[in-house]
């Protein structure tokens, strides 16, 4: 499932009854959060190109919880 940053916040904003402007901040401080700490957001068929030339570091115990 692939939603743009519109719909995403708008979809949390709802789910956790926030204002659209204090869901986005949110989204937006975690996105770069995880940019700072070396996660990098793909989408799918970037993600399956990087997997496939072994140019992924991905600390995956740090995904799963």
């Amino acid at each position: 499932m692939s939603l743009s940053l519109n719909q995403l916040t708008t979809k949390v904003a709802e789910h956790h009854n926030l204002e659209f402007d204090l869901a986005f901040k949110i989204i937006t401080d975690v996105f770069l959060q995880m940019a700072l700490d070396g996660y990098v957001v793909v989408d799918k068929e970037k993600y399956d190109e990087l997997k496939k030339k072994g140019k992924l570091k991905i600390d995956t115990a740090a995904r799963k919880q």
